[in-house]
């Protein structure tokens, strides 16, 4: 089993699906075409870290503990990054490494302090708090402690961080492209520190290195750099998905060939607003596995059950049962993701491809018929 689960944090579905129709994120395009793919309907009016927490761990905000990052101090002076103690429910990576399973973790966050927790054998994590930038250069800039786990890997993972004033070479430019340029012209400081966090995960990801049953990347520059406030920002933001898009393929690459991939997205929650009222946020969710047909849709799914999906295809299943109306059937076989939704919601998973095909012969027809009008 090799699995590699994708968080984008702050990337909106449908500007994803408008980049894909234009050709701007091959690397997802090719994993929509060769996988199984839908929207995700996230809560309502919940932050972004209490979401994919509920992801993590098959738990609601209430259960798992962590509303926001960060949160409010034991002592109740002040506020501090959240931490793995403050997470009341066991995450799936956690359940995946008891079973002797190696597994690496990369940004995700409330994982400060994994290690003061509990020690797990093969569980690599390193929290969204070692990429946090301090001091002005790579040199004097030192890791958060307890910000991996275990600790001995600290010293290798400072050495794989890239930092902001490094992006300023040549070489880094070129690597970069025009996107990483757009960025930096539009954010200026704020898109350099963003890009230096991006390629810092990547990095890390990468001296890594092994053959892990499972990695999880959380990635959110999208969501650090906010909503656009005008046209110059925009294509900025526009540029960050394609930053992305090469990350995901990176870390594909990564993984190799015969892993399953997942990429899930959530829209950053100021977006919801809409004429006065909170709607309810649409993200995209992507899984390539040996069990999905090639180029098919699923029904929507929510945050508990892509919990009791991705425990099911770790193999560890939930430590936690939602409610009935969002349990999965758990005796089908693991990893059938497409039947398991299919079953849940009774309803067929059709190939997309076909519907293109019928609508390019739709377009087709109306393009005939207006040569004939104009003639």
């Amino acid at each position: 089993m090799s699995l590699l689960v994708i968080a984008l944090s702050g990337a909106d579905g449908g500007v994803i699906r408008h980049l894909l129709d234009e050709g701007r994120m091959p690397f997802l395009l090719d994993l929509i075409e060769s996988g199984a793919s839908g929207d995700i309907t996230w809560t309502s009016g919940r932050s972004a870290v209490a979401d994919w927490l509920t992801v993590a761990t098959g738990a609601a905000a209430e259960e798992h503990g962590v509303w926001a990052n960060p949160v409010c101090r034991a002592d109740g002076f002040g506020v501090t990054f959240a931490e793995r103690s403050n997470l009341r429910m066991t995450p799936v990576w956690e359940r995946v490494a008891a079973q002797d399973n190696h597994v690496h973790v990369v940004g995700w966050p409330a994982m400060h302090r994994t290690c003061s927790t509990e020690e797990i054998p093969g569980l690599s994590v390193v929290a969204d708090t070692f990429f946090y930038v301090e001091g002005r250069s790579a040199a004097n800039w030192p890791a958060f402690p307890e910000s991996v786990c275990p600790r001995f890997l600290t010293r290798d993972m400072v050495s794989a961080r890239v930092h902001p004033e490094e992006l300023k070479g040549p070489l880094w430019r070129q690597r970069l492209g025009a996107p990483g340029e757009a960025l930096v012209k539009v954010a200026g400081q704020k898109g350099l520190a963003q890009l230096a966090r991006l390629e810092s995960t990547v990095s890390v990801s990468k001296r890594l290195g092994g053959t892990p049953a499972a990695r999880f990347v959380f990635l959110d520059m999208v969501e650090a750099l906010g909503l656009p406030k005008s046209q110059e920002e925009l294509m900025g933001v526009l540029a960050a998905y394609t930053l992305l898009d090469m990350a995901v393929g990176r870390l594909i690459a990564l993984a190799g060939n015969s892993a399953d991939v997942v990429v899930l997205t959530r829209p950053p929650q100021s977006a919801l607003m809409s004429r006065g009222a909170i709607t309810v946020p649409s993200g995209l969710s992507v899984f390539k596995t040996q069990d999905h047909e090639p180029d098919s849709l699923l029904p929507a799914i929510t945050p508990m059950e892509l919990a009791a999906v991705l425990g099911n295809a770790a193999g560890a299943g939930n430590s936690v049962i939602p409610e009935p109306e969002a349990t999965l059937d758990t005796e089908l076989p693991a990893g059938q993701l497409a039947q398991r939704l299919a079953a849940r919601h009774g309803v067929r998973c059709r190939p997309m491809r076909a519907d293109r095909v019928a609508m390019e012969h739709v377009e087709a027809r109306d393009r005939a018929a207006t040569e004939n009008i104009t003639r």
